[in-house]
């Protein structure tokens, strides 16, 4: 069997990333997230690629865990499809997105000036705090999601994105270390 040139992979991978976060604004947040989901499932499967669809499957947990904790905080202003009593833009949003970062991480992680898994955790968490403002940002002001039940909080400063209760905005920051580090535990060769 051919074995998968990894370079390329995370070059084709980090514009499928983009590609995706630019479908937002052709299609509506909801069923762009759920065809995107779908879509990182074939990819994995027709690469081959088994230790990534556990990834997979451990950002899909954790992403349905917090919608059971927190899915009552959700109410766009657009009438998203309802799954099992769960708004489904923010579950499959934040599947594809624990996965995307933890993917392209592990993929550019060789260009990283790192020794160990402490400073891989400390540049992996700053790395998805500085994408998960972005990305909270370009949702809120380009692509015009907002949260409804929520928006009566003040964002956060300077992007005025994020509008949530303190212990949201703290689960914003903490789910993808989580995510990082249950894949460093349960998969410890997680390194591609």
């Amino acid at each position: 069997m051919k074995k998968l040139n990894y370079k390329v992979l995370a070059n084709g991978e980090l514009a499928a990333g983009l590609l995706a976060i630019l479908s937002l604004a052709f299609f509506r947040a909801d069923i762009a997230m759920m065809v995107i989901y779908g879509l990182v499932l074939i990819y994995i499967l027709i690469t081959k690629q088994k230790h990534q669809l556990k990834n997979f499957a451990i950002a899909s947990v954790i992403a349905l865990i917090w919608l059971l904790v927190g899915g009552s905080q959700y109410g766009y202003n657009t009438n998203y499809i309802v799954i099992w009593g769960m708004n489904s833009f923010p579950l499959f949003a934040w599947a594809c997105g624990l996965f995307g970062t933890q993917l392209l991480y592990n993929r550019y992680r060789i260009y990283l000036p790192t020794k160990n898994l402490t400073q891989d955790f400390v540049i992996f968490v700053l790395i998805y705090c500085i994408a998960i403002v972005v990305i909270e940002t370009i949702g809120y002001h380009v692509f015009n999601i907002h949260d409804l039940v929520t928006a009566q909080y003040s964002g956060l400063p300077i992007c005025d994105c994020l509008h949530a209760p303190y212990w949201m905005k703290i689960a914003y920051f903490t789910m993808g270390p989580i995510n990082y580090l249950v894949t460093s535990l349960i998969i410890p060769s997680n390194r591609s």
